[in-house]
């Protein structure tokens, strides 16, 4: 890197010379000031930040971080993340900022593309929802980190943006189903479905994630201690994956009697099934699978479209997600005062309940008024 100042009538340019990261080029970089000092400063002001970011002339577009991005991650996401990124970068970002200059991207550029997402971004020019924008932005924000450790950029426009103007307004309201609901839901499942109301048992009961429930493995099920051992996810990609959890723990969790006896029911059913087609149960096979012998397990998406013909059944709001099981689990188990580290075990957040505190505050609101009564009695004892 080199720079100089030259005289341009009655003014002063700077001029620095660099070399772009990404093609190779050298190019120039200049300013204009005007007196001899301002532009010698000029200079060794961006002498300053090519040294911190080789990529200050770079001439990358974003359509070319995007595709960068994804080509080394890739190896690294799940096979559902993979989908999702390719998704947005598609509908969302490419058509917006492809062409874009990475060192010409402002904030403000971002926010108004997200405004004009949330406005009529949607199929059919529709609006699109603050959750799927917050993920688009995700996803955006992600990339141009990668970008600014790259040295493509100094620094992340997307890290600015006003996440409190530009989500705002239709952030979906928390509503778990009520426990009679849940209770239908099982009950008319195990009649009707028996299979996915075993499934529809376990997910009511441990909160796990669907991908969880349907990685679950015989070996994974302590029938005598009455524990289940969540330790994998199934993933939905190009094909179905066995991974780790979100998290990439491991973690016990007790579970009742009656989730243990219609798990034993399960196995029994499942076993007959096998023998009457001329197979066995392979006892580290799936619980919940197509397969006789249960070597491949339920797609997660096949619960979840069988979850909405059963909601559809009991004519149950459309507002009921198989999701809302899981915060069915947090909700009433927080409201029942069981303490926030066990919950977040249970659930399988990370950080020892930071994750379950930020989703799930509003619940602890009792919690936190039987703190203020407790310590309103003390002093008033104290007094008397």
């Amino acid at each position: 890197m080199r720079g100089h100042v030259r005289r341009r009538g009655k003014r002063w340019q700077a001029i620095v010379s660099v070399v772009d990261p990404v093609t190779g080029e050298r190019r120039q970089l200049s300013g204009t000031r005007a007196t001899r000092t301002e532009a010698d400063r000029l200079v060794l002001q961006m002498l300053t930040d090519a040294g911190n970011s080789e990529a200050a002339g770079s001439t990358a577009t974003v359509g070319a971080l995007l595709e960068a991005w994804q080509r080394v991650n890739v190896s690294t996401w799940s096979p559902a993340t993979v989908r999702n990124h390719r998704s947005i970068v598609a509908t969302y970002l490419e058509p917006r900022f492809a062409k874009v200059p990475l060192r010409k991207l402002r904030t403000p550029d971002i926010e108004t593309a997200y405004a004009d997402m949330r406005a009529h971004g949607g199929r059919d020019g529709k609006a699109l929802s603050a959750g799927t924008v917050r993920r688009i932005h995700t996803a955006f924000r992600s990339a141009l980190t990668q970008a600014v450790r790259w040295q493509w950029i100094t620094d992340n426009p997307a890290a600015r943006v006003d996440t409190r103007k530009v989500f705002a307004g239709d952030a979906r309201r928390m509503a778990p189903p009520a426990p009679l609901d849940v209770v239908r839901l099982i009950d008319a499942a195990l009649a009707t479905d028996p299979p996915f109301g075993v499934w529809l048992t376990v997910a009511a009961d441990t909160g796990a994630r669907r991908g969880e429930v349907c990685a679950l493995r015989w070996t994974d099920i302590d029938f005598d201690a009455g524990m289940i051992a969540i330790s994998r996810s199934i993933s939905i990609g190009d094909e179905l994956v066995e991974k780790s959890t979100k998290t990439g723990n491991r973690r016990r969790i007790a579970v009742a009697d009656d989730t243990i006896e219609a798990l034993r029911r399960h196995r029994v059913g499942a076993a007959a099934r096998a023998l009457a087609c001329g197979a066995s149960l392979d006892t580290g096979g799936y619980v919940f699978s197509l397969a006789v012998d249960g070597s491949a397990p339920w797609r997660p998406d096949l619960a979840t479209h069988r979850f909405v013909r059963l909601r559809q059944k009991l004519g149950l709001s459309d507002g009921v997600r198989l999701h809302d099981l899981r915060h069915f689990v947090a909700t009433t188990l927080l409201g029942e005062r069981v303490d926030l580290a066990t919950v977040a075990g249970r659930l399988g957040h990370a950080g020892g309940g930071r994750t379950t505190l930020a989703v799930y505050a509003h619940m602890l609101e009792g919690s936190d008024r039987t703190a203020s009564n407790t310590i309103a009695d003390i002093l008033k004892a104290a007094r008397a």
